[in-house]
């Protein structure tokens, strides 16, 4: 099987899991100082799935199985830009080198193109690798004016490879500051994490093999390519300001948006009347509907407009409530308030899904607040789980939150509210 190297972001568990979630043949080597994963996988995997990875920051693919050494790098450079036209750029991306090293390499590599006749520049240097957007405005991840190679040594050999793929930091930046309805005094969802949950969904889909009927196809780009699986139709019963139905509608995806504000449901609507002009995504082939709706009320989907909507969606993800944004480390006692009023909201929510849109998967986060003596997590929302007949699941092989939480966290240091990431199915 082909081998890949994935630079993940600040939360690598959740970024393996991801990777687990979205290719099924995913097979992982070995870690590499906890931030990369060299993995095999027997899906070709393009940069159209880094479109989709909220997790991955970027992708490379091993070009030479086993047979390189640092010695070969130069030259292995020359014959990989023999068909470039022109000046030639390239880069290093080297992990578990030390700096004099990795100069030495730059030089190298810059005399062997130039002993060759050709002219040429390079991108980031011994202390730190090109950034991404130089990689994609360069050109040289379609391979059109070079190439940045990733060198990954250890004891035994040297894993080669070439960069196939890097997140687009604009992309992200337009859809999360650039879009014209945002609130700032509410935890906002990142886009990142938004993207994660999706491909969560799309796993308990590919695993369960069920997705309600919407017949359409999936758009080039999406996870798992190969699958002959249509689109599933995803509900967000806490839309907010939309920004899980803005990466459903980028993948290709339907959406049933809701929220019980009448401001969230006008800015999600806002936000995806700019997406839709932004990134020309025609209602026609990609809809959506956005109504206003108390998530712990049963909802009425004959009611809206188009019939792909009105059976209903094949996945629940969503981000429920946090609950207040904290500007200070809570007390135990004020976590402990905090965590008693979100309980119930979560136990009502599960209750009415449950019964409403029963044998639906649900993918949302929970809060954990971050006391001085360590994490409080929701506790009694576990016994309403198993009363309804749900259980918590991941994608194999991935390392739970603890022992007894088959969950995983996602958050910054420097945060007092992080976020439970939890899947939940029917049991059996």
């Amino acid at each position: 099987m082909p081998s890949y190297a994935a630079f993940l972001g600040h939360q690598p568990q959740v970024s393996l899991a991801e990777l687990r979630a979205t290719f099924p043949s995913f097979r992982l080597q070995r870690m590499v100082d906890s931030g990369v994963a060299i993995f095999e996988s027997q899906t070709d995997i393009s940069s159209s799935h880094l479109a989709t990875l909220g997790g991955t920051v970027l992708l490379a693919e091993e070009i030479h199985g086993g047979s390189a050494s640092l010695q070969t790098v130069p030259q292995i450079l020359l014959d990989a830009v023999s068909s470039v036209k022109g000046k030639v750029t390239f880069g290093l991306r080297c992990v578990g080198l030390p700096p004099g090293r990795i100069r030495t390499l730059y030089r190298e590599c810059k005399d062997v193109l130039r002993g060759a006749g050709r002219s040429c520049r390079y991108i980031g240097n011994e202390r730190l690798p090109a950034h991404t957007a130089l990689l994609r405005d360069s050109g040289i991840l379609e391979g059109r004016h070079g190439i940045e190679l990733v060198l990954i040594p250890d004891e035994k050999r040297l894993w080669l490879g070439k960069t196939i793929a890097a997140q687009n930091p604009t992309s992200y930046a337009k859809r999360d500051i650039g879009k014209p309805a945002r609130d700032l005094r509410a935890g906002i969802l990142p886009p990142k994490l938004a993207q994660v949950m999706l491909n969560f969904g799309w796993w308990f889909l590919q695993s369960g093999k069920q997705v309600a009927g919407s017949g359409q196809k999936m758009e080039k780009g999406m996870p798992a390519p190969s699958s002959q699986l249509p689109a599933p139709i995803v509900w967000d019963p806490f839309c907010g300001s939309g920004v899980l139905p803005v990466e459903c509608l980028l993948r290709g995806w339907m959406v049933i948006a809701s929220d019980s504000s009448q401001k969230a449901v006008d800015a999600c609507k806002r936000n995806i009347e700019w997406l839709r002009r932004t990134f020309t995504i025609p209602a026609a082939k990609i809809p959506s509907a956005v109504m206003k709706h108390n998530a712990l009320k049963p909802p009425d989907f004959s009611s809206l407009r188009g019939e792909r909507f009105r059976t209903g969606p094949s996945i629940i993800v969503t981000e429920t409530s946090l609950g207040p944004s904290l500007r200070n480390r809570p007390t135990k006692q004020e976590a402990q308030k905090l965590r008693t009023e979100n309980e119930k909201l979560q136990i009502a929510f599960l209750r009415n899904v449950t019964s409403s849109s029963p044998g639906i998967p649900i993918v949302c986060t929970w809060p954990v607040w971050y006391l001085s003596a360590g994490p409080l997590f929701l506790e009694k929302i576990w016994k309403e789980v198993e009363k309804l007949g749900l259980e918590a699941v991941l994608p194999p092989e991935t390392i739970h939150t603890s022992p007894v939480r088959c969950t995983l966290i996602y958050r910054r240091p420097d945060q007092y509210v992080g976020r439970e990431i939890v899947l939940l199915r029917k049991r059996g």
